[in-house]
């Protein structure tokens, strides 16, 4: 396994790179024109104000005021967990399934070592990629935005909504390997990947418009840890027990359908 695991390794470290550069470029930008929104007062604010609120809410700009330190912050999580969301159910839909696509997949599966081997070993790189993206956007916030902020330390909950985040990331993970494991056609696996990503995005956004169906919060991961709702309560146990749910339920039967998956097919 451990060979697996290194070749795993080093295959997907042009990847990460281009997401990090990705993520990096994002939050650096983003960042560094706090300066310039906060500065600008209100005016910013009466700006936004007039903008259509489905329109805030889809830029994580609706709850908080943009020129505050909070709520520029929550609007510019949602974008860097956008981008680590979709690294995520991505590279779960493709991990173990590009065996079939590469034509790798009779060399690999058929060595000695298990199934449940290769696929974990692909699991523990794919935890690995997903930290260290997570890690970008932390190392990028601390070092782009916390210095810019006058009058509050907010490192406690940039720590918190990135943790959150990191969980978050590991739930769209499994779905995406559950995906690919449950499908046919290995080449549709980041279709289906991507579009599990935008339905539960737009699930969050109708949640947050309607303002009275919290109760549906379980639908979309996207609201188990988002940026207000940490900085406001922390971690609710109660989506940390439904994350661990999805992670153990999708994962379970994830090595199930690649144990007995027809590789031939």
């Amino acid at each position: 396994m451990i060979k697996i695991f290194k070749r795993e390794l080093i295959a997907n470290l042009k990847s990460l790179f281009f997401w990090s550069i990705g993520m990096f470029l994002m939050s650096s930008i983003g960042f560094i024109e706090y300066s310039a929104i906060a500065g600008s007062g209100e005016g910013i604010n009466s700006i936004f104000n007039m903008m259509p609120r489905v329109a805030l809410v889809m830029f994580g700009a609706g709850t908080l005021p943009l020129s505050s330190p909070e709520g520029y912050y929550a609007c510019m999580f949602l974008w860097l967990a956008v981008i680590a969301f979709a690294h995520a159910i991505l590279l779960g839909a493709s991990i173990v399934s590009k065996e079939e696509s590469d034509k790798t997949s009779e060399f690999l599966f058929t060595k000695p070592i298990n199934r449940k081997n290769i696929v974990t070993a692909k699991i523990l790189v794919s935890i690995i990629n997903m930290a260290v993206l997570a890690f970008v956007a932390w190392g990028s916030t601390v070092a782009f935005f916390l210095p810019r902020v006058e009058g509050v330390n907010l490192l406690k909950e940039v720590d918190l909504t990135m943790l959150g985040m990191f969980i978050t990331q590991i739930v769209f993970f499994f779905i995406g390997i559950f995906i690919s494991g449950i499908l046919k056609d290995n080449r549709k696996g980041s279709l289906y990947g991507a579009a599990v990503l935008l339905i539960t995005y737009f699930i969050s956004v109708f949640i947050e418009m309607s303002g009275k169906v919290d109760f549906l919060n379980f639908l979309s991961p996207f609201r188990y840890f988002n940026a207000v709702s940490v900085m406001d309560k922390g971690l609710e146990p109660l989506y940390l027990v439904i994350s661990a749910i999805i992670v153990a339920v999708t994962g379970f039967f994830s090595y199930i359908f690649w144990e007995k998956r027809d590789l031939n097919n």
